[in-house]
């Protein structure tokens, strides 16, 4: 009854207009179970009606909810379509309906806070509330594990497909559930970053640490300041000019993102994903690309370097590199206030982190740079995090400032969980091979990165570490190293510590050897304490129909006096003599044929018009409606 009174919260709104979405698909196989979700969700109770999906699938969203959690429903079920073919038109027009077949709503439930969702199966209908549009994603992310595995790809996906009947109840354990990523050892090209956002939000994660600057590599613009002349300039500009040409190994060409790339192709894509990414740039040390960029100029920045100063360093030692804070001059100071201004508008999370680790110079001069640098994060109205190096540091650091701990035995209360024999993916998985480091834990294995759970409590948050000394996109490792192993971090983020049960989570975790391999996960690791189960897809390395890379125009919510298709806005009007000369078919609200106009003919368009009643659309051979039409 607690279920039904929470859902009761969202239906008695009556919210305003909304938007509907008729979607035509193939009915379509088996059905899903709820014994394989991860993370396991807070309460869940099972109904005996099953929800079998329609031909005609219609989406209802209310006025506040999101127009991308639209777009990602819609993706979901055409990717039903995708699979198993049928010709099918699709309508999306606003309204107040809420009789729909999937409802997104806007509820108040304090208990689910700014990310909990109740998401409730019957035999008519999927409703997924929230008290924010976050919340919902992660509901829909939920009947995205219901789907089958081959959802992810839209190949051998059997039909049809039914949903079981239940009502869950979730939310997060921790604010903070992220995955660490090193584009700075070795490059990962946007197209990877963004499939490895896709992955990792399945699992409820929020945050994305991007590490983007190290001694191996500069990877992300920085303008020079609006001060600068000269050799000042080229220094800035080498950063990624000369800077971002290298990695572990040796050469890397134009290894590194402009600024509108970062902000256009990836921090627009992770909103849309409600993914937080915080970047890194490590200071004062693991520096020497950006050493070197100033050195090209002729400009020194650095106490400590590599040796030569003036060349990036392309091996995978740590701790020779640092600023030149000893003091901080104007020329270090300038550097540092411009690259964070910049990384703050790029990127709109709360918390730019710095790094600050295994650098060689400690004590009063690095306490002193920490609280520089939190000065200049704070007055661009954000937060710091660092690594476990900088606390404590003497004067004490801002209550806001967050570090991370990668040291079991520098861990403390408030931290981010990152301990190295836990959640270092670059670590031996314990099953053999080549590729890892081992310098933390040799054997770092499922079971023992699922085994944190026991020691998170009283965290900030949680967070798995890829790094990529021995990893690179051709030899696919990465993969291999976080999956897994990732799964279980995103639930412990997630699942409340009682429901943290290994055993149970080695069983739900049996299918995802499937949906990892329709996921494009080419090489993951067969952990041996889960009996992993395969699919046909396992072969293919490279879907062609992936929800990875899923590009969509955000939907507006609109007065009724538009209409929204195809992600473009077309006004309405009876007038059919602007339409582009083509072949259409017109149809009914429901999807019903009413007629076909071979090369816009205007005798066909006006027949239907005078003969049909209520919203019809003119609809294109690909399925974008080109006209919607209202006869009263």
């Amino acid at each position: 009854m607690n279920h039904l009174k929470i859902l009761g919260l969202g239906l008695g709104r009556g919210r305003g207009s909304g938007m509907f979405i008729m979607l035509g698909l193939m009915t379509a196989g088996v059905q899903a179970d709820l014994n394989h979700l991860v993370p396991v969700p807070v309460t869940l109770a099972t109904r005996t009606d099953t929800f079998t999906v329609p031909r005609q699938l219609a989406i209802y969203s209310d006025g506040a909810s999101s127009d991308s959690n639209v777009c990602w429903v819609k993706r979901l079920f055409d990717q039903l379509h995708v699979a198993t073919p049928a010709s099918y038109d699709t309508a999306i027009h606003v309204s107040t309906r809420t009789a729909a077949h999937v409802r997104l709503l806007i509820i108040t439930n304090a208990t689910l806070g700014t990310e909990g969702y109740v998401l409730t199966v019957t035999r008519d209908s999927i409703l997924i509330a929230a008290q924010t549009t976050k919340g919902q994603f992660y509901g829909i992310q939920t009947i995205r594990q219901m789907l089958p595995p081959q959802i992810e790809n839209a190949r051998n996906l059997p039909a049809p497909q039914k949903l079981p009947g239940c009502v869950i109840t979730d939310y997060p354990r921790f604010a903070h559930r992220g995955t660490h990523f090193d584009i700075a050892r070795h490059f990962h090209n946007m197209t990877y970053l963004r499939q490895l956002i896709d992955r990792i939000v399945l699992f409820k994660c929020n945050i994305l640490h991007l590490h983007a600057a190290d001694d191996q590599g500069w990877r992300i613009v920085i303008n020079p300041p609006g001060s600068a002349t000269g050799s000042t300039i080229t220094a800035y500009n080498n950063l990624t000019a000369f800077g971002g040409q290298y990695q572990v190994g040796g050469a890397c060409a134009n290894c590194f993102f402009t600024q509108a790339q970062v902000r256009d192709s990836l921090v627009k894509y992770a909103t849309e994903r409600k993914l937080t990414i915080i970047p890194e740039i490590d200071m004062p040390g693991h520096i020497q690309a950006a050493i070197a960029a100033f050195a090209q100029a002729g400009i020194t920045i650095s106490s400590n370097c590599w040796n030569p100063c003036n060349a990036v360093y392309t091996g995978t030692g740590v701790g020779s590199s640092n600023l030149n804070i000893a003091p901080i001059g104007a020329v270090v100071d300038t550097f540092v206030r411009t690259v964070w201004t910049q990384m703050a508008a790029l990127f709109p999370g709360t918390y730019l982190h710095m790094g600050g680790d295994e650098t060689p110079v400690g004590g009063t001069t690095y306490y002193t740079f920490v609280k520089r640098v939190e000065a200049i994060i704070n007055s661009l109205g954000r937060s710091m995090m660092g690594w476990e190096d900088i606390y404590p540091t003497t004067p004490a650091l801002l209550p806001t400032t967050i570090n991370q701990t990668w040291n079991s035995g520098n861990d403390h209360a408030g931290s981010i969980f990152t301990w190295c024999n836990r959640f270092y993916y670059d670590q031996d998985e314990g099953m053999g091979g080549s590729g890892y480091n081992s310098w933390c834990q040799k054997g770092v294995t499922l079971t023992m990165s699922y085994s944190a759970s026991s020691s998170v409590a009283n965290h900030f948050g949680v967070e798995g570490a890829m790094w990529t000394e021995m990893t690179t996109p051709a030899n696919g490792l990465a993969d291999r190293d976080m999956w897994p192993r990732m799964s279980a971090c995103g639930e412990l983020g997630w699942t409340p510590a009682a429901g943290a049960v290994f055993a149970n989570f080695a069983t739900r975790m049996q299918p995802f050897g499937c949906r990892y391999c329709c996921m494009g996960i080419s090489q993951w690791c067969h952990d041996n304490a889960v009996t992993w189960q395969t699919c046909a897809a396992d072969t293919s390395t490279t879907p062609t129909n992936a929800l990875s890379n899923y590009n969509w125009q955000p939907i507006p919510i609109t007065p009724p006096t538009s209409i929204i298709i195809a992600y473009q806005k077309i006004p309405v009007s009876s007038d059919f003599r602007e339409l582009p000369d083509a072949v259409y078919k017109i149809i009914d609200i429901r999807g019903r044929l009413l007629g076909v106009s071979s090369g816009k003919d205007l005798a066909v368009f006006n027949r239907v018009k005078a003969a049909a009643r209520g919203i019809y659309f003119v609809v294109d051979k690909k399925g974008n409606v080109a006209q919607k039409i209202l006869r009263k």
